[in-house]
């Protein structure tokens, strides 16, 4: 149960000391959450925002080192006409394979992504390239050693020419500037010596082509143009040259004739060299072009690929001081706010820090004198509301208890008068008939009666109910209490269920039954007195107001300690709900005490009922087992039919005194002999009453011609229809003809035939006919006959199964073994042998079932009808 608790205006001090606790909190929290912020906008900054960018850029630098290095050693092997170092090359392309590798991983989630992939294909175009073109470098390669090993004489040839040019050329120059055809000042002079310098760097270029191993000058384009250079520049020096010539002296103009000469030969020369050099196969200056144009492509790959890099780049550091900005400007802000926070709780806790001592220490300190100056007996006045709920609590619970304690003084004549009486009521449960039937009608007087004195001590109590647990449901033992004021109210009408059980998890009382404990008075450790359990508000309870009926005050319940049985179906603990119409109930401890008293006073009465029924239906019972008795001895059958050829026994006992084993014979118009044995499932009463039923059921359906499968179907109908479900019969109907040695039968889930037979040796032996099939009762089975050849001197057995199960102190079953063992010792009369050795084997032990045997002997000389 629950206590109440007193409530007064002002702020509780756990409220006031709770404030003051989450105010540091709050501050503490607010500081550490401001410092992870901080921390977390670092950390973002270093591991997301700037390891990201830095390790971009340097894995974008690291690519243009290698790429920058990949294409200086190619072009380097250009200029040499040959292909780059296998080893060198591949350690570079792994090198730029992990770094590509890396970059892809960097940049999954980058928002940048897109250049990378226009970054690696430029690459991969790149080196898709360079292999083509160290294909085509080791093909020039193989081409210039081929036409080396054809034709070494003739760059030696060519070369000797192009020297023969040179040494023209110079001798022409040596003329010109020794022997001045034209004076030095002139601009023609200088526009010659010119014009002998280029002519000159042409003819050395055209030496330069000549080398074996070059192919950068070796295409027809360059050609051409260096022809046209040198044939203009030429021209135009000749005619310069001529130009001057008019006003020599003799001895210039032998100078000048020779130069014209030399010129010639200079201009021979140089033809011969053309003429070697146009002799060069045309498919060496396609591949030579092929080579330049892919090395023009190659280098405008990697200057898009490097210019790309370059830029992502630069984006990146860019990104870097802007994040760098935005987190410098991120810790200023927060730094603020840290600061302008600090200052803020700094105020609020020094006003605490000079308020609330004062505040909790002044109103405790007057309820201290007050209690110190107070004198008993005497009334106390209302001191002025403080802001302390406690103390407030205190202060009215001090006002009234002096009052209580008058009062209580007072109740205590009334509430031990009350009590004297209490007693008065069990003469009730005398004062009834003594059947069965009413002794409910007694306990619910008895009952009625201690609510009412209840109520008429305690005036709070609206109304009371006594319940008791039945198959989850709440059953109202008694009359309910209600108050004269109260039970012509709305709430009463709306709420009272008269004699309807109410659902254990669907009603008010069922959560309050699940609640309540087995006294309103309890034991707290921590207390030196009782703790009372006063009522509980239905306002606070967790269940719908649907439930609550509209009830809304409070309640007290107490759970009745009841064992044993007063109505049909047993009775479990009980209930004691007590409604109070306010929401408190304002219950003194000895209304507690006397609440105790009536739950222990319901747990008496409800203890002698139980014993009043107790003594009621033993008695009820051994006059329906007397009736019971008497009508299962009326249907035992006599004396079996004397049939000639057949011996006839059988033996009935019973382990009760009433039974449910069956046994009846017919004698047939044929001379045979009708037998049916069967066993009903129980005992006692209703198994004396099933047995009645099968017997009428068994009479009605034997007709002539006697056929045991029509039998026990027709019994099988009639028990179908009527039978409780968990109930049934086990049945055997057998026809034995001693003329024809032929033994037909039926069984229904019953123990099977016993065969005890002589065979050659003049030795027994034993058969067991087995036909299994359903008991009766259960289902509309289908049935079935059997027949079975019978010799002379063939002995058969019928029983119930209370034979075999038959047990002794260590529970052992007597079993089929022993059953056989004493069907052959004990022919031809072995019902009386199986009898003895079941006495032996049980000793003593009570029969755990009805036993029933017949026994048929063919020619048996024992007569019929034997006694045990």
């Amino acid at each position: 149960m629950f206590v109440d608790k007193l409530s007064a205006p002002g702020t509780p001090i756990r409220v006031i000391i709770f404030s003051l606790l989450f105010l540091i909190f709050v501050i503490v929290s607010s500081f550490l959450f401001l410092s992870i912020s901080s921390f977390q906008a670092f950390t973002q900054f270093l591991d997301v925002d700037q390891k990201s960018e830095i390790v971009l850029g340097r894995f974008y630098e690291q690519l243009m080192d290698k790429w920058f290095e990949l294409s200086q050693y190619r072009v380097e092997a250009y200029f040499h006409s040959r292909a780059i170092d296998a080893a060198l090359e591949n350690s570079l392309l792994q090198e730029l394979a992990e770094i590509s590798k890396t970059l892809n991983h960097a940049v999954e989630t980058h928002p940048r992504k897109e250049k990378w992939l226009a970054i690696k294909d430029l690459l991969s175009k790149y080196l898709s390239l360079l292999a083509t073109f160290n294909s085509r470098m080791k093909e020039w390669q193989i081409l210039i050693q081929k036409r080396a090993s054809d034709n070494i004489q003739e760059p030696v040839f060519m070369s000797e020419k192009i020297a023969s040019v040179s040494f023209f050329l110079g001798k022409v120059k040596e003329n010109f500037k020794n022997h001045s055809f034209i004076a030095s000042e002139s601009p023609d002079y200088k526009t010659g010596i010119q014009e002998l310098e280029e002519i000159g760097n042409a003819i050395a270029s055209l030496k330069n082509a000549m080398a074996v191993s070059e192919s950068g000058k070796l295409n027809l384009l360059t050609f051409s143009n260096l022809e046209t250079r040198i044939d203009t520049r030429y021209g135009l020096f000749y005619n310069l040259v001529s130009s001057g010539s008019e006003n020599l002296s003799e001895s210039n103009r032998v100078v000048f004739n020779e130069t014209k000469q030399t010129l010639h030969s200079l201009e021979e020369a140089f033809e011969i060299v053309l003429k070697g050099l146009k002799k060069r196969k045309y498919s060496e200056l396609i591949l030579e072009e092929a080579i330049h144009s892919m090395d023009r492509e190659m280098r405008q790959i990697r200057n898009s690929g490097i210019d790309l890099c370059l830029n992502e780049s630069n984006l990146l550091w860019q990104n870097i001081e802007k994040n760098t900005e935005a987190l410098k400007s991120q810790i200023y802000e927060k730094f603020i706010l840290r600061f302008l926070f600090l200052g803020f709780s700094l105020i609020i806790v020094l006003a605490a820090l000079v308020f609330v001592p004062k505040t909790l220490s002044v109103p405790l300190e007057n309820l201290r004198i007050r209690f110190l100056t107070v004198k008993p007996g005497e009334s106390i006045k209302p001191a002025e509301i403080g802001p302390i709920r406690e103390v407030n609590e205190l202060e009215i619970s001090f006002q009234t208890l002096v009052k209580k304690v008058a009062d209580y003084v007072k109740l205590q004549t009334g509430y031990i008068q009350a009590t004297t009486n209490l007693w008065s009521v069990l003469s009730i449960l005398f004062s009834e008939p003594q059947k069965s039937e009413v002794f409910s009608l007694g306990f619910s007087k008895s009952a009625a009666q201690l609510l009412m004195s209840l109520g008429k001590q305690i005036p709070q109590i609206s109304f009371a109910e006594v319940f008791c647990l039945q198959d989850e449901n709440l059953v109202l033992l008694c009359p309910a209490f209600a108050a004269e004021e109260f039970e012509n109210t709305a709430k009463f009408i709306q709420y009272s269920s008269g004699l309807n059980p109410l659902r254990l998890n669907e009603s008010l009382c069922g959560w309050a039954y699940n609640q309540a404990s087995i006294s309103p008075i309890g034991t707290d450790p921590g207390e030196a007195g009782p703790l009372f359990f006063q009522p509980v508000s239905t306002r606070v309870i967790p269940i719908s107001s649907e439930l609550k009926k509209g009830l809304d005050g409070s309640f007290l319940a107490v759970k009745l300690n009841w064992r044993g049985q007063l109505v049909a179906g047993g009775l479990a603990p009980g209930l004691l709900f007590l409604y109070f119409d306010t929401l408190s109930g304002d219950l003194m401890p000895a209304d507690f005490l006397f609440i105790s008293s009536v739950a222990h006073q319901l747990t008496t009465i409800s203890k002698m009922a139980e014993l009043l029924g107790v003594q009621e239906k033993e008695r009820e019972h051994s006059y329906q087992l007397s009736m019971a008795r008497e009508i299962q001895q009326r249907m035992l059958p006599g004396k079996p039919p004397s049939i000639p050829g057949l011996g006839v026994n059988h033996i009935f006992q019973m382990a009760n005194s009433v039974g449910g084993d069956f046994v009846e014979f017919f004698l047939l118009q044929d001379g045979g002999l009708g037998v049916v044995i069967a066993d009903v499932c129980g005992k006692n009463l209703p198994a004396a009453l099933y047995t009645m039923v099968l017997k009428a059921a068994l009479q009605s359906s034997v007709v002539e011609p006697f056929s045991p499968v029509k039998i026990i179907t027709q019994v099988n109908r009639v028990l179908f229809k009527m039978m409780q479900e968990g109930s049934f019969v086990t049945m055997l109907v057998g026809k034995i003809d001693p003329i024809g040695k032929l033994l037909t039968w039926s069984n229904g889930g019953h123990v099977p035939i016993y065969l005890c037979r002589k065979t050659t040796t003049s030795s027994f032996h034993v058969e067991t006919l087995v036909d299994p099939a359903f008991p009766l009762g259960i289902c509309e089975e289908q049935f079935y006959e059997r027949n079975y050849a019978l010799n002379s001197d063939d002995l058969l057995l019928f029983l119930t199964d209370g034979v075999i199960e038959c047990v002794n102190d260590k529970k052992e079953r007597f079993g089929e073994g022993r059953l056989k063992d004493a069907l052959m010792r004990f022919r031809p009369n072995p019902i009386v042998g199986i009898m003895r050795e079941i006495e032996n084997f049980r000793d003593g032990v009570p029969y755990s079932d009805d036993i029933a045997m017949i026994s048929v002997d063919l020619f048996s000389p024992i007569p019929n009808g034997l006694k045990i």
